[in-house]
């Protein structure tokens, strides 16, 4: 696992311009981060809708398929599936 930095970041007061690069940034992390070989990989991206719209289509045209399995949900409810998921997890 690799961290993307700044992970911390905050696209709430940015701009349309600022998000898209920080889309780009992200993007290009994630893609070094990936094996090689692996370029058809899938993405499944488990932020938020503005997160994941400014991430998503950089990923596309590096060849990515992109899923966003949680999206729609608020955040309580991302949490609570991902808690679930991590408690099958451990007790498997």
């Amino acid at each position: 696992h690799h961290l993307i930095k700044p992970y911390d970041q905050s696209l709430q007061r940015m701009s349309a311009k600022e998000r898209a690069a920080w889309g780009a940034m992200v993007a290009n992390q994630l893609n070094i981060s990936a094996e090689p070989a692996n370029r058809n990989a899938r993405a499944a991206i488990l932020a938020g809708r503005m997160y994941a719209d400014n991430v998503a289509p950089y990923l596309e045209r590096m060849g990515y398929t992109v899923t966003q399995p949680l999206r729609g949900l608020f955040m309580g409810q991302r949490l609570q599936l991902l808690r679930a998921e991590l408690a099958q997890e451990v007790e498997g």
